[in-house]
């Protein structure tokens, strides 16, 4: 609290009379952090004789009230409490003194305040549609009745007291119970002379009586885990990506061009703050042509093994890497640089003792977009928390980002890189045995047209893919290493022809082996020329870059992605061969054809009938060029169509783009 002068006058004449005494009931709910309007006990309020003055100062020798200027003792009341009855007759501006071993604290009495938070505010918590909670819920310094302090509220519906307790009141509550703003669920209290720097935590008493300290949910600071506390702070960052905000929503997202690179930030360059990533991971997202980033959850979280799956405070960064201006900084670095940002968001896995059990209403913050991470567990626990049957999940993200992955709703199978389905199935075995699993596995990489118009799509390969034994996505792959290889680059480019947005883990861009681990981070030794000058893998990364481009200048590949006209099966039946050829187009009607070959040898002049409207094709693209570490089996003259199809040379394990000529 803040210190004052305290050279005041000490009142002349008789001690005054203690106020009334409190009711039993009332005083040891009080005493005992159970009280649900603390404000209608202490505080300056009328009796028949004048004003009563109370205030709870646990272990003060002594507590005075000060009117202008003069200063009346309080007459302990025992127990911490301290009153006095004064001949007023109106409840004046006062101030109080409080004596601890002979030191004197002057401070404002925090029961003498109205509420901080509005009735606006209240009602759209309660109806869940407010949009600004980190505004109206946690620790708010602010200016309040004239004096600076901070407001402290928590929602805590099922709570029978909450007190605030701080690093300045040595984690003991009872000085400052909270009160209850009614069937709002939330708590509040304005301490006056509170400012930025204070850790503080919630004490709550909870239905069944036990009282125990929690971190706040809502807090915008942390303290360093395992340290737990929460600590009160404001922005002063000056944000300098006007620009880039102007025009974001220029072009609907889901009609524009949308690549991410999925981050682990502490481990993608060990030991970096925010302010060091910001320096280094813009301009390598950048040159691999990459238009988004998607952050692991940066909110706090106890234990860094679960990667921030385990929230204990969704409005602070982890304090592991910074400051809340240094993520700030880090975020208008990525802005500046054309790159836009999305966070995981996580209000379900983990139960964590240190935090409020149950979950609060949130919302995602201004500046950012989120995917939401375990839907379904969140939804069973809205239906064990409210009783109430939830809507129906999917759909695109508000601002129609694309919301959701394949574990959300999407048929079994369907885009897995697993042993499951999807493309490992139809690569898994030696050569001889692809043609039988081909058989029965290629309607697994086609069946994703079947809902690919139903909603919104990301595409992932993100850590839940190379992770817990599922190996990187180049060691799911069959063969030798060159195979692996070859594999992987040709599921990239066939991913990236496909309709839906592009989203790629860390280290997958250079085909990381080993499973990634945040006690590592990516093997970032593998791209050394020292290591091997051989382009293996370099030559995935560039490929990377060039699918990023190309795609991004390729308007066929993103423009209508959610339009059904805008694709066409080429060949889709083709299990014997193991090829899959396809069409997308712009909203011209200009195409791009797709041509993967998941078999590991050469088809010559392979016929597929494309439009008889493009006099010629040229390869733009082919992901067995030797600069990517293929053999560099290409088709490097323009293919004219003869008898409406054309003959291709399609390489082995590889995906080929070919544009109209001349493009």
């Amino acid at each position: 609290m803040a210190l004052r002068d305290t050279s005041l006058t000490e009142s002349a004449g008789p001690v005054p009379p203690t106020a009334p005494a409190l009711d039993a009931g009332d005083r040891a709910r009080l005493l005992s952090g159970a009280h649900h309007d603390p404000h209608a006990l202490l505080g300056a309020h009328p009796v028949p004789d004048g004003i009563a003055f109370r205030a709870l100062r646990p272990f003060a020798d002594a507590v005075s009230v000060v009117i202008d200027g003069e200063r009346t003792p309080l007459t302990s009341e025992g127990e911490g409490l301290f009153s006095a009855v004064l001949p007023l007759d109106a409840v004046p501006e006062y101030s109080l003194v409080v004596v601890y071993g002979g030191d004197e604290h002057a401070t404002h009495d925090p029961y003498r305040f109205l509420p901080a938070l509005g009735e606006l505010d209240l009602h759209l918590i309660r109806e869940g549609r407010h949009e600004q909670l980190w505004k109206a819920l946690g620790a708010e310094p602010m200016t309040h009745q004239g004096v600076s302090g901070t407001r402290f509220t928590v929602w805590a519906p099922n709570a029978q007291g909450v007190r605030v307790a701080a690093d300045f009141t040595c984690w003991d509550g009872t000085a400052f119970p909270m009160r209850s703003l009614g069937a709002s669920g939330v708590w509040e209290l304005f301490l006056p002379g509170v400012g930025e720097g204070t850790k503080y935590k919630f004490e709550i008493t909870s239905r069944y009586g036990e009282r125990f300290l929690k971190a706040d949910p809502m807090a915008r600071r942390t303290e360093v885990p395992p340290d737990t506390a929460s600590i009160v702070t404001a922005s002063h960052y000056a944000w300098g990506d006007e620009e880039w905000l102007a025009h974001r929503g220029d072009t609907p997202v889901h009609e524009a061009p949308f690549s991410v690179y999925e981050v682990h930030l502490p481990s993608w360059r060990q030991g970096l703050t925010y302010r060091e990533l910001a320096e280094q991971l813009p301009p390598y997202v950048k040159d691999l042509g990459f238009t988004h980033v998607e952050l692991m959850p940066v909110a706090e979280h106890p234990f860094g093994g679960s990667w921030g799956y385990q929230v204990t405070g969704f409005y602070a960064p982890t304090s592991r890497l910074g400051t809340p201006d240094d993520f700030r900084y880090f975020v208008d670095s990525l802005h500046r640089a054309g790159i836009g940002v999305i966070m995981d968001w996580v209000p379900a896995p983990g139960r964590q003792r240190g935090v409020l059990v149950r979950g609060v209403p949130h919302r995602r913050a201004a500046r950012g977009r989120g995917r939401l991470d375990a839907v379904p567990r969140l939804l069973a626990r809205v239906r064990t928390v409210g009783g109430q049957q939830p809507r129906r999940p999917g759909g695109p993200g508000r601002d129609g980002v694309p919301a959701r992955d394949e574990r959300d709703r999407v048929p079994a199978g369907a885009g897995r890189g697993d042993d499951r389905g999807g493309v490992d199935r139809v690569g898994r075995g030696d050569p001889a045995d692809r043609q039988r699993r081909c058989k029965y596995h290629h309607h697994e990489m086609t069946f994703s047209m079947v809902y690919a118009y139903s909603e919104n799509y990301v595409l992932p390969i993100s850590h839940d893919e190379v992770v817990h034994g599922k190996q990187a996505l180049v060691s799911k792959m069959p063969g030798d290493w060159w195979q692996r290889r070859a594999n992987h680059r040709a599921y990239l480019g066939f991913m990236w022809a496909h309709p839906g947005k592009q989203l790629l883990f860390m280290g997958q861009e250079f085909a990381q082996g080993g499973e990634w681990s945040e006690a590592h981070g990516p093997d970032w030794w593998l791209l050394d020329p020292a290591y091997s000058a051989e382009p293996d893998h370099r030559g995935v990364r560039d490929l990377v870059r060039d699918l990023n481009v190309l795609y991004r200048h390729t308007p066929a590949l993103w423009q209508r992605d959610t339009d059904p006209a805008g694709f066409r099966w080429v060949a889709c039946h083709s299990a014997d061969d193991n090829v899959f050829a396809f069409l997308r187009y712009d909203g011209d009607g200009t195409p791009l054809l797709a041509v993967s070959n998941f078999s590991p040898v050469v088809r010559h002049d392979y016929r597929l009938r494309v439009a008889d409207d493009v006099p010629a094709w040229l390869e733009v693209l082919n992901t067995d060029a030797a600069r990517y570490g293929g053999g560099g089996v290409t088709n490097p003259d323009p293919v004219k169509p003869q008898d409406g199809s054309i003959g291709l040379t399609l390489p082995p394990l590889a995906t080929v783009w070919l544009m109209p000529y001349p493009v």
